[in-house]
């Protein structure tokens, strides 16, 4: 199941600059934080206010570590939501998709974390946040351990592979 809807700066490839910013920030450079900061700052002003947000790790970098403090700030954050190894015999996700392999959502080797109720969120808007978006199938694989419709929230968004897959 794809997010009900995306808050994103843009594409990952059509917006100048866009990717380049997603690098940047990744990799680290003493900016960072501040860079994250808004950014998530811009992209929190669209989300309604009865939303909890989701951060959704792949991998360690930077960047994942400056939007889920920078997300703190402005909206409840719940981290630790997804437990697993995120790379299986072929690699990451993100590997495997370079190699020209299909990957679905129950490739994806993910598990809620046992601490999680998905209860206790009823009523609430959830929020999955990463920093890109390809094709959709992290998010998707989520989606489905969540059990509940989601949004999501990152800062792009390859619209070319993600509207090709239907999960």
């Amino acid at each position: 199941m794809k997010p009900t809807k995306i808050y994103t700066l843009g594409d990952y490839y059509n917006d100048e600059g866009l990717r380049d910013l997603c690098h940047y920030v990744k990799n680290g450079h003493p900016s960072t934080k501040f860079i994250a900061e808004f950014l998530v700052k811009m992209l929190i002003d669209q989300i309604p206010e009865n939303s909890v947000l989701i951060p959704v790790r792949t991998t360690h970098s930077h960047f994942d570590d400056y939007l889920e403090k920078a997300a703190e700030k402005y909206r409840p954050t719940i981290d630790r939501v997804f437990t697993g190894i995120w790379t299986n015999g072929e690699g990451s996700v993100y590997e495997q998709k370079k190699k020209g392999l299909i990957v679905t959502p129950k490739d994806v080797p993910l598990d809620l974390a046992r601490t999680f109720n998905k209860h206790h969120f009823d009523g609430l808007n959830i929020v999955l946040m990463d920093n890109v978006i390809d094709t959709g199938v992290t998010m998707a694989r989520c989606i489905d351990l969540i059990g509940h419709p989601c949004e999501a929230m990152c800062i792009a968004v390859n619209w070319e592979n993600y509207n090709q897959y239907n999960w």
